[in-house]
């Protein structure tokens, strides 16, 4: 009888969707000696921000490095698309940017467009957090770093955390954003 149950706990397991990978939130912080909640607190919220901006800039640095273009570029649209995403709850978003300085490849005119792909327990993911922005706002863009969608990445100035991006906008910054108030 084990020798029949086993396989077919073998064949079902392999047969089964396997769960989603869930966002797991790091352990928390263990209480310092005399340490008391409100110093554990905001221990914990610094210690959480800056594994968050670490992240980031890990990240970009990855985009950075595979982008074939990294822009500066300004959201001319922006809003939900037609598509349904995983949970069926979620619509899509998508942005278009206009291009006004290169700080990586070539320099091209015209726009960009970024959209979410997906969703999973950790949230909407594709086209990066400059999805949600507004028309008008500044953001970079990372060209060709995703394998689905546009392939493209948009991030908000105020997100930067990556020293090369950071110096590369400071240098591409000034002359485009003022040859783009013309």
């Amino acid at each position: 009888m084990i020798r029949v149950h086993a396989p077919l706990g073998v064949v079902l397991a392999l047969a089964l969707p396997a769960p989603a990978l869930a966002c797991v939130p790091p352990p928390p912080l263990q209480r310092l000696a005399g340490e008391s909640d409100a110093d554990l607190a905001v221990r914990a919220r610094t210690f959480g921000e800056a594994e968050a901006d670490e992240n980031r800039r890990r990240q970009q640095s990855g985009w950075f490095d595979r982008a074939t273009r990294v822009s500066l570029a300004r959201i001319t649209v922006s809003g939900p698309t037609d598509r349904i995403l995983g949970d069926g709850l979620t619509r899509a978003r998508r942005v278009e940017a206009v291009r006004i300085g290169s700080f990586k490849g070539e320099t091209a005119s015209g726009t960009v467009a970024m959209e979410d792909v997906g969703i999973t327990s950790c949230g909407v993911h594709g086209g990066g957090t400059a999805r949600s922005g507004k028309p008008g706002a500044y953001i970079v863009t990372f060209e060709g770093v995703q394998p689905e969608g546009t392939g493209n990445v948009g991030v908000p100035l105020s997100e930067l955390r990556d020293p090369r991006i950071i110096q590369a906008f400071s240098d591409v910054a000034k002359p485009a954003l003022e040859g783009a108030k013309r």
